[in-house]
């Protein structure tokens, strides 16, 4: 039998590109099931763009955690978080399971916070329906793959349409930074 040598390891072949330099850290409203859309690969998406997603449960602190298929994940925001700004805004995916009347409560009260304190709200799929609904805004009939909220209301129809908006997140953290 051989030795074999220790050969210096190569690196792994990146898929896609990455933003260089810190990671723009956003709240992520989970729910069951969660839905991006027509956004094909969303979160992967956000990922290669240096946005850093920190789960955001809407229903009561009791409840254990958001499942996410077989694992439960745990809220590492919330709306202080919001109000502090330690986040650079909230991305809203679409949940397939309706959320309780005391989740619903809290799901309007996060937007609501996040919108009053100049944060920007990226919703995709089904979410988009119901961040419109939160902040009080008509729910129009051919309803958009994905939207941000900031500063008005921008329509995002494709990746390279949400690669531009998170900008707005970016532009967010570096204002706090400064």
């Amino acid at each position: 039998m051989k030795a074999r040598r220790n050969a210096p390891a190569r690196p792994k072949p990146q898929r896609g590109r990455f933003q260089q330099g810190p990671r723009t850290r956003a709240g992520l409203m989970t729910a069951p099931r969660m839905d991006f859309g027509d956004i094909d690969n969303a979160e992967w998406l956000l990922f290669e763009e240096g946005v850093t997603l920190a789960p955001i449960a809407c229903e009561p602190a009791g409840s254990g955690g958001a499942p996410y298929g077989s694992v439960n994940v745990l809220s590492t925001a919330g709306v202080a978080d919001i109000e502090s700004h330690a986040l650079a805004g909230v991305v809203v995916p679409g949940a397939q399971d309706p959320r309780s009347a005391e989740g619903e409560s809290q799901f309007d009260k996060l937007i609501n916070t996040a919108c009053q304190e100049g944060l920007p709200v990226m919703a995709f799929g089904p979410g988009v329906e119901r961040t419109l609904q939160a902040v009080g805004y008509d729910i129009p009939a051919n309803m958009p793959p994905a939207l941000l909220l900031h500063q008005g209301v921008r329509i995002l129809e494709t990746a390279d349409d949400v690669r531009d908006a998170l900008a707005v997140f970016r532009g967010v953290q570096a204002r706090r930074a400064a």
